[in-house]
């Protein structure tokens, strides 16, 4: 599936972990290691190895997977970057 230019960007702003989540949670662990092992030229032992890769790899994975504009929507909202992490210290220091 061809994503929309607002989802690239979006692939942009979502955390690392998120992007590894939407991976591992839409393909089973021999589909994941195959999908590592086009990216990196190397097999790996094991779908942990996906925490290992770069933005880039991990981008170049889910464009030509058959992850949906609306799985990445879905996933932004949950690990976009922002200023939660912030306001939970701040937060913090208060009480």
């Amino acid at each position: 599936m061809k994503l929309t230019k607002q989802s690239k960007t979006k692939l942009d702003l979502i955390r690392l972990e998120g992007l590894c989540k939407l991976i591992l949670n839409k393909y089973d662990e021999d589909d994941v290691i195959s999908k590592i092992s086009n990216v990196t030229k190397s097999t790996p032992k094991d779908s942990k190895a996906i925490y290992k890769l770069s933005r880039t790899q991990l981008k170049k994975i889910i464009e030509l997977s058959n992850i949906t504009n609306e799985d990445i929507d879905k996933c932004y909202e949950e690990y976009r970057y922002g200023f939660y992490g912030f306001q939970s210290n701040r937060n913090r220091r208060n009480v």
